[in-house]
């Protein structure tokens, strides 16, 4: 979005969320972290800096209740960004979807992947 001010003349803002949901493109895990490879390919737009992603697990391999997280982001490339969530139990398989969120807020999510912590490492 564009808005005018008296001394800049036309500048750019940040008042809508992302337009399109990411696509999980990469995953890997150790038995406490899962790293998250998320890409936002045209025609979605981002519609302002990237400053967090949202990321909804649900454990399917134990009775818990669904984790959401809002985590910083890193941009690694042209409209990819990898976040790392801590913390996660081992030998656990979770549904992970996720969407990146601008300061006005977050655009629509990914299709769910499931992912797996992996056994018997720290």
């Amino acid at each position: 979005a564009r808005c005018k001010t008296r001394a800049l003349g036309w500048v750019r803002t940040a008042e809508a969320p992302p337009d399109g949901a990411p696509e999980i493109v990469g995953t890997s895990a150790t038995a406490s972290t899962l790293t998250l490879t998320l890409a936002l390919t045209p025609p979605a737009r981002a519609n302002g800096i990237i400053v967090k992603a949202e990321v909804s697990l649900e454990p399917l391999t134990t009775r818990g209740a669904t984790i959401v997280l809002q985590l910083p982001t890193t941009k690694t490339k042209n409209h990819t960004y990898t976040i790392t969530v801590p913390k996660l139990p081992a030998y656990t398989t979770f549904g992970v979807a996720a969407a990146l969120a601008t300061e006005a807020g977050a655009g629509p999510s990914s299709v769910a992947r499931n992912v797996s912590t992996a056994p018997g490492l720290p």
